[in-house]
This record gives structure tokens, C-alpha cells and sequence, in this order.
């Protein structure tokens, strides 16, 4: 929050504060007063500037910011600054006119006067006609806000600070803002400090730096240590930045009154990662939730001959959308998820079983009111829901009316409740008319259940957030009311912290894109080559050493391997009890429009599996083969349909796109015709005991299929196999040790790249072996559907799947890329109807690369080399004919550089081999050009 503001409408001049090489550098400050007896903890400054002849990006300026006591009306430069951020990033609004400078740690000042003094590092120079100069504005209010504007300017004769007006210039104040909270002057207060290093591989590493330079690819530990100054306890915690977003909501650790927690994360940082990167703390002494007043009076009006009856049977959930939103335990939806015994799911369908317990229930799964869970049978009563009164007052009423508990057969002596949601206020109340009813022959639950004797009532959000009002015992009696609103937080704090990255990379560019040359037997020829280097950051690059890199199935292994926390284990048991679901019986032809043409013109060419039913993938009663462009993910087209099974995995071979090859979960291995999706059975491939198969990898290295299978019994162990493409036979090659490796693909050196569920993470594996390194977080829990594929014209891996979501929530399938030089995923976007891809394949041709010893005829010279960012590099192909009959040689030159979005580059040579002059048909018959 802003708790000062000293701006003007208008600025009528202003002070230089700036770095300078002319002998002139100048600073200027302003006061303001801290007015709360606690003092206040300030986060940032803004700051009214005008930048004059900007440089080509003025987001690359940094800043030197200090906050100092008062003296006489003047900064106290005698003693030390209070606080002080030097060569920080600022951030500039889109006309840079308005600045603001966050502190990277939070500035603690008691009641008082201080002095904010700003200097930009612009290194001006005076004497230069456009030179670049940043004025901090000012004015001229009378009476002048507290103090006179001070300023230090050699060249205007104030070597040290004085009074502005006393520097030859007419102005008197400045404009800014003090940004922070109240409180924590007095040392009272929640406190976040931040700081980065250099990865080490020590997990719990603490860092000291506030501002870093590293290249794209670095891993860099962030190190967050909250420290509580507060007098109370702060058990529950919430913590972000803006490079990784939320990184934990309301986590309950212990952090008493003077303690300190540290939390550690590490990333593997990109350009994007450039800049200010801002944290934010939250600490709090209680949970958010609902509070309730129970009353004798009661709202009940009776909807059953207005409102709409549910079919519901025994033990049922049927979905339902309200014409309005409300906030329930954070999240605004307008879906319920009504169910028979006695309760409802906001947003979310799902069963509610009859077996009530107390709250919180880890059976329940999803956010949930609960009037009056018990074991009701779905006759003869009945279940209604009605909208009553006009926007923005209407009030949306369940009513279960005359349940009678399990079995209706035995019990005729039912209940009739409500839950009122009102649009208005957003809060919701349980509404009891008729809560006397009977449970004859229910037992455990005695045959009188009067007053919710046998019932659960209650709000829950999950197993952590929960209000009860009781559970199995007597707590509401006809005619009365629960009234539900959001609990009071007493005691929250807010703090903040701030650092700087600076993220730079290689960038490599080669041209032409392809060497084409040609000479007469016995003769030779030299093509230019020109590599260049576009980046910010030193390229290291060599020539023909695909052969090396392709013989050493670690060369993709990072300097320094990610570390991720691994799931727990009921995580991972969830996906491993995770079912395609089925809604009936396999249809024989396609839902989707068929698809009708070849994918020719596709960016990025795929084929895939998916399951689909009348609600598109959210319940699959079948499934479909799709060609799609993987760019365009939410136009499908499906070719063929089949009945619903566990494929997992696919992929092509020796760059034959007319036969996919398709395994599933329990070996059954597969071809399919790309052209009409006919699937033909090839054979069957037997794992150990409780090994699913997850995928399919072609080796272009080595011309071999792979497979990778997951212990589900473990749940830490994936294996890897290879398959023989005519019999389904399968060898085992390795283990992979603490990993559940969902899917796998090979880069066109030969290189094993996997997704590794436990960790959420992309990984590099040895193929021969089994051992592997992290490289880095995908940015979301993985499911067990999906499947990855190298694009070998770009390097880049493209991901179809869905981040994981708990049992009874909406998936949302989606295609994203992942850079491999990282492990980050971006979407492209959501499937079309939410299918749900295995066996994604991209069809894109893998050249591969000539090895040097394979091309005497080609040498490339200089054969490596260091290119420095924004340089360039020439080098010479030459195209040696002399032991070469006449023809037509083809070759590829790989260029190997640092630069890890595109770490091989592949360029394709074309030399023509003339038989002898004036020669118009070569000896094989090829057309001279």
C-alpha cells in the first residue's frame, strides 16, 4: 500500500540524479514523515522522473536508492544509510515517467523523519549535445510538504547536500510515494529476505547476493528466510515471487515469535528470467474459513412446488449451474454438485458416499457444504433446487425434502433441510424444517437419528480447511437456522523482498541454411560458412563433432543436475489407480469430423490416441486416431475409432511416417496405418509382475525402439527396455532408480530424454545404464497421461498431456513445448474438447549427422572457435573432389555450440561431382546442372 504520497498534477521542472563521467554526478532526495506510533516497513519508492535522449531500452537502467535520518532539514550523510539498494532494477511505466525502485530487502523505520535520496547509473556526460540525463520531477507547492527538496550537484555548486532552491534552481519539492505497510518500525514486524547463488549441490545453500549475472542454463538456488518479529505466532504461511508464481498457500510449519523458517528453490534459469524479481510473505496465526451462528429462527421456504425435482438415485451427485458466482473457500464458481446424502460439492461433480465421519474427511476429496450428511435413500422423497427473487438479491435454494435414511424399506420418517446461497452477500446458510427421522436397521447409527444424531455437519475445503458444527451428536432441532461466513483473520502479515537476475545467453546462427557446391573429379572447391552470434553471452562452438557427441550418451547431461522434491508416495498411488473412464458401449465410427487430408501443410505434423464421448474427453466412451498439427492443438480430426484401452506410448521408425508403432500399458504392441488408422497386432511384450509400460522411443543413433515400464508397487522405479519391431520381443536394459519416467524420447544425436512424474521434472538418461540427472522443473505435477517427442528441426520437445489434478476435479488436456535446455513448459494450448492424447508422435524426418571419418571428401576450417555476442565467424567448407567419381554427394556438418535451445545445428551439404568437361550426363546418369 502507498503510505505516502507527495505528486503533482503538474511538474514544472526537476533534479538531475544521475552517475556522470563529465566530473558532475548528481543525487537528489526528498523527506517524509512516518506517522505511525509502530513505524512502518517499506517496501519500494516510486519516483515521478522524466528521462531525457533515453538510451535504446531504458529498462536496462539501474539505480542506487538510500533512505537516511534527518539533520537540520537535510539527509544526515554523517552516518550511515538506514538502507540502501545499489544497482538495482527499477520498473518503468510504458511513457518512463513513472519509476519504481523496490527495496531487495524491507526497510524498517520507527516513527520519525527520513530522507529518500535516488542516482541513476545513466555514467552522462554534460558536454556531449544528446546526452542521456534522468530528471527526478518537482514543483513548486506552497507551502512546501515538510523539508525543501535537497540536491547535491558540483557544477551548480552544492558539492554536498543542500536546500534545491540553494543549487540554482527553483525547485522545492519532488514527487514519490512511500510503498510498504504499517508497523515494524518498532522491530514488531514479519520480515523476508531474499538472496541467490550459483547452485552448489547443497539443497539448503543460503546464498548472500542480491543481484546476479548468470547465463541461460545456470541453476541458481533462491533462499527465502522469514523471520517473525511479531509477538505472536505465524503458523501458516504463503509465499510467492514473480518468476515462479505461487510456490506454497497456507503451509502449517511452526514460527513462533522470534524464529526464523528458511525455504529453498532452485531453477534453472532462462532469459525470460531476467529482471526484478519481486517476493511476497504472508504469515498468519489461523487457517481462512467459515464461521458460523446457529439460531432458532429459520429461513425455510419451501421450493417443492416451484423449484425443479432431481432424478437422483442411491448414493448419486448430479451437477448443477446457478445463474450466479459466489466465493467459496476462494474460489468462484457457479457449479454445485448435488448429492442424495445430504451435502453438495461447489464446484466439482462427484460422489458422496453415505459413510459420514468427522471433519475434516480425506473421503470427501473436494470442497463441500454439508447440512445433513448421512446415508439417505433416494425414495420416496425427493431432491429440488429453485432460483428465488431478482439480480443481484436472488437466493438459490437446495431443498432435500422427506429423505428417509437408508433403507427406505425399514425408515418412513424422514428429514427435510435446505442450503440458502445468497447472491448478494456471498455468504450461505442450513436451513432445518424437519429434522426428526429414524435409521431402523442402520446400525452402527442408532434408530433414532433426531437432531443429526447420525449425521456430519459442516463446510470443508479440503483435509486441511474444515469447520465442524458436529458428528454424530445432537446440534440442530426443527425450525432451526446455521448461518455461514467467512472467519476473521486477526493477525496477518505482509511483507516483501526483492532481487536482480541477470540472464543472458548464446545465440547461433549459421548461413547459408544448406552448403551447395560443385566441382570436376579430381578438382576442389570451397563454400563459405558464416556462424554468428546473436546473444548476450559468449557462443563456444566446434564443427564435426557429432560423432563424439553421439558416442557419449551423457554429453546431454547437465553441469549440474536439478534437484526436485520428489511426490509422495499417495501422489504417485493416485496415478497409479488413475482409469480411462468408461461411459458405455465402443462406438464403430469416429465422433469427430473425419479428417481429410494429409498433414502436409502442418507446422509441426503428429499423430495421437485420444478418448472421446458425447461430453467430447471429459468422459471418453471411445477412442479416436488423430493426425493433427501439434501447433494448432484445438483443431482435431480423427480417422478411426477403436474401443477403449491402455495404449500408452508411441512412435515412429527409420523416419517411415505410414506405420505407427503403439504399445500398451500391459504389452500388447502395435502398428497403425497412418492413412485409415487400421491397427494391427504385432505381438505381445511380458513385463515382471505390476510393470506398466509407459512409452515408446526411437534411437536415430542407433536405429533401435525403446521402451520405459514403471514399477506401479514401487512406484520409484522405472525400467528401460528394447522391443524388436517384428516380434514384440522385449530385452531389459536398465533400471532407472527413484524416478516414475511416464514418457521418454530420444533427440536426433541419440540422446534419452525422459519426464519423470515423481519429481516433475525433465531428466536426462544414460541409455546404456539407467543413470540419470534432472535438468529442471516442468512448472506443474505431472500425470501419468501423456507423451513427449523431440522436434529434430528445431530441438525442441513438444509435451501432449494434462497437469496432474486430484481425484474429481476437471482435467485439462493440453499441448505444450519444453525447452530441454531447462525443463519449462509453455502451453500452446488446450485440446480440442479436452481430449486426452497418448502416443503423441510428431512425423517430422530425423537428417542426422555425418560423422567426420564418413566424409574425407568434406573438411570445414576453422573446426571451433569462441564467438563473442554479437560477433560473427567465417569459415571455409571445402569440397575435395580428387578421389571422387562423378555423382552426387550428400553430407550433414553439424555445428555443436553452447547455445542450448538449439545445441547441434545441422547443415546439409550438397556436392556435385562433374565426370570431365562439357560432360552433360554424370556416369550414373545424373544431369550435369
Amino acid at each position: 500500500m502507498v503510505l505516502y504520497r507527495q505528486q503533482a498534477d503538474f511538474y514544472s521542472g526537476g533534479l538531475t540524479a544521475q552517475t556522470a563521467t563529465d566530473g558532475n554526478p548528481t543525487k537528489a532526495a526528498d523527506d517524509f514523515t512516518v506517522t505511525d506510533a509502530d513505524g512502518w516497513t517499506v517496501s519500494a519508492f516510486n519516483f515521478a522522473i522524466a528521462i531525457a535522449n533515453p538510451p535504446p531500452v531504458t529498462a536496462g537502467i539501474t539505480y542506487n536508492l538510500t533512505v537516511h535520518a534527518d539533520a537540520a532539514g537535510l539527509p544526515n550523510a554523517a552516518a550511515p544509510a538506514l538502507c540502501a539498494a545499489t544497482a538495482v532494477a527499477g520498473i518503468l511505466d510504458n511513457d518512463d515517467t513513472m519509476l519504481s525502485v523496490p527495496l531487495p530487502q524491507a526497510c524498517l523505520l520507527p516513527k520519525g523523519t527520513y530522507w529518500v535520496a535516488l542516482q541513476a547509473n545513466i555514467d552522462g556526460d554534460g558536454s556531449q549535445p544528446l546526452a542521456t540525463a534522468l530528471y527526478w520531477n518537482g514543483y513548486l507547492p506552497s507551502p512546501t510538504p515538510g523539508a525543501t527538496a535537497a540536491w547535491q550537484s558540483p557544477a551548480a555548486g552544492c558539492a554536498t547536500w543542500q536546500p534545491a532552491t540553494s543549487c540554482n534552481t527553483a525547485t522545492s519539492a519532488l514527487g514519490f510515494d512511500v510503498v510498504g505497510y504499517p508497523g515494524g518500525g518498532d522491530g514488531t514486524a514479519l520480515t523476508l529476505t531474499l538472496t541467490m547463488a550459483l547452485d552448489n549441490g547443497d539443497p539448503t545453500q543460503c546464498g548472500t547476493a542480491t543481484r546476479l549475472t548468470v547465463s541461460a542454463g545456470d541453476k541458481v538456488n533462491f533462499c527465502y528466510t522469514m523471520t517473525n518479529r511479531t509477538g505472536i505466532a505465524l503458523d501458516y504461511q504463503t509465499l510467492g515471487d514473480t518468476q515462479g508464481g505461487l510456490l506454497f498457500s497456507l503451509r502449517q510449519q511452526a514460527l513462533g515469535d522470534g524464529q526464523s523458517l528458511r525455504y529453498n528453490r532452485l531453477v534453472t534459469t532462462e532469459i525470460a528470467d531476467s529482471g526484478v524479481i519481486q517476493a511476497t510473505l504472508t504469515g498468519q496465526d489461523r487457517l481462512p474459513g467459515y464461521d458460523y451462528t446457529s439460531s432458532g429462527s429459520s429461513r425455510f421456504v419451501d421450493i417443492t412446488g416451484v423449484g425443479t425435482r432431481m432424478e437422483l438415485g442411491n448414493d448419486n451427485t448430479l451437477g448443477v449451474d446457478m445463474p450466479f458466482s459466489f466465493n467459496f473457500y476462494g474460489t468462484t464458481t457457479n457449479q454445485l454438485g448435488i448429492a442424495t446424502n445430504g451435502g453438495l460439492y461447489v464446484g466439482m461433480v462427484r460422489p458422496l458416499w453415505g459413510d459420514n465421519g468427522p471433519l475434516p474427511n480425506g473421503g470427501l476429496g473436494g470442497p463441500a457444504m454439508l447440512p445433513l450428511w448421512d446415508d439417505f435413500d433416494s425414495a420416496p422423497g425427493g431432491i429440488y433446487y429453485a432460483t428465488l427473487g431478482t439480480a443481484p438479491n436472488r437466493r438459490f435454494v437446495v431443498q432435500w425434502d422427506d429423505l428417509v435414511h437408508y433403507d427406505g424399506a425399514s425408515n418412513t420418517d424422514g428429514a427435510t433441510f435446505q442450503v440458502i446461497i445468497d447472491e448478494a452477500t456471498g455468504t450461505f446458510s442450513y436451513e432445518y424444517a424437519d429434522v426428526q427421522y429414524s435409521a431402523i436397521g442402520a446400525s452402527p447409527d442408532p434408530a433414532s437419528c433426531n437432531g443429526g444424531a447420525c449425521a456430519t455437519i459442516g463446510v470443508q475445503r479440503d483435509a486441511a480447511f474444515s469447520t465442524q458444527v458436529g458428528s454424530g451428536n445432537v446440534v440442530v432441532g426443527d425450525g432451526t437456522s446455521i448461518a455461514w461466513f467467512p472467519g476473521v483473520i486477526d493477525n496477518a502479515f505482509t511483507t516483501s523482498a526483492a532481487v536482480t537476475l541477470d540472464v543472458g545467453a548464446p545465440v547461433v546462427s549459421v548461413a547459408p541454411g544448406a552448403l551447395i557446391g560443385s566441382a570436376q573429379a579430381g578438382a576442389t572447391t570451397q563454400v563459405p560458412l558464416t556462424l554468428g552470434n546473436t546473444g548476450s553471452r559468449a557462443l563456444t562452438w566446434s564443427i564435426d563433432t557429432a560423432a563424439a557427441d553421439r558416442d557419449d550418451p551423457r554429453a546431454h547431461f547437465p553441469a549440474m543436475p536439478y534437484h526436485a522434491t520428489p511426490a509422495s508416495v499417495a501422489t504417485l498411488r493416485e496415478l497409479a489407480d488413475a482409469q480411462v473412464a468408461t461411459d458405455g458401449t465402443p462406438v464403430s465410427a469416429p465422433f469427430l469430423p473425419r479428417d481429410t487430408g494429409p498433414l502436409t501443410d502442418a507446422n509441426v505434423p503428429a499423430y495421437a490416441i485420444g478418448g472421446v464421448g458425447p461430453g467430447g474427453g471429459a468422459h471418453p466412451d471411445h477412442l479416436e486416431y488423430f493426425p493433427l498439427d501439434a501447433a494448432y492443438p484445438s483443431v482435431l480430426g480423427s480417422i478411426a475409432a477403436y474401443p477403449i484401452d491402455t495404449y500408452t506410448g508411441g512412435a515412429f521408425a527409420h523416419n517411415d511416417f505410414s506405420k505407427q508403432y503403439v504399445i500398451g500399458r500391459g504389452g500388447g504392441f502395435f502398428t497403425v496405418d497412418t492413412a485409415n488408422g487400421q491397427m494391427t497386432y504385432v505381438g505381445f511384450a511380458p513385463t515382471a509382475p505390476n510393470v506398466w509400460l509407459t512409452d515408446l522411443a526411437w534411437d536415430p543413433a542407433t536405429q533401435t525402439m525403446y521402451v520405459t515400464g514403471w514399477d506401479v508397487a514401487s512406484t520409484s522405479v522405472s525400467y528401460l527396455y528394447t522391443i524388436d519391431l517384428a516380434s514384440a520381443a522385449l530385452t531389459q536394459v536398465a533400471r532407472i532408480d527413484g524416478t516414475f519416467v511416464t514418457s521418454a524420447t530420444f533427440d536426433a544425436t541419440g540422446h534419452l530424454y525422459g519426464l519423470d512424474a515423481r519429481g516433475a521434472q525433465l531428466i536426462a538418461i544414460d541409455k546404456r545404464n539407467g543413470q540419470w540427472q534432472g535438468i529442471g522443473a516442468i512448472g506443474f505435477t505431472l500425470s501419468n497421461i501423456g507423451s513427449i517427442d523431440f522436434d529434430p528441426r528445431t530441438g525442441v520437445l513438444w509435451y501432449a498431456g494434462h497437469p496432474y489434478v486430484a481425484p474429481g476435479f476437471p482435467a485439462r488436456p493440453a499441448i505444450y513445448t519444453i525447452d530441454p535446455a531447462n525443463g519449462r513448459a509453455s502451453e500452446v494450448g488446450p485440446t480440442r474438447l479436452a481430449v486426452d492424447l497418448v502416443a503423441f508422435s510428431l512425423a517430422i524426418p530425423y537428417a542426422g549427422c555425418t560423422a567426420p571419418d564418413e566424409v574425407p571428401w568434406l573438411r570445414v576450417t576453422p573446426a571451433s572457435g569462441v564467438i563473442d555476442a554479437g560477433r560473427y565467424a567465417g569459415l571455409t567448407a571445402t569440397l575435395d573432389a580428387t578421389h571422387l567419381a562423378a555423382g552426387r554427394y550428400e553430407a550433414t556438418v553439424c555445428v555443436r555450440s553452447n547455445d542450448l535451445t538449439r545445441r547441434i545445428v545441422a547443415v546439409p551439404v550438397r556436392f556435385t561431382v562433374g565426370g570431365g568437361q562439357g560432360d552433360g550426363l554424370f556416369d550414373d546418369g545424373f544431369e550435369t546442372p
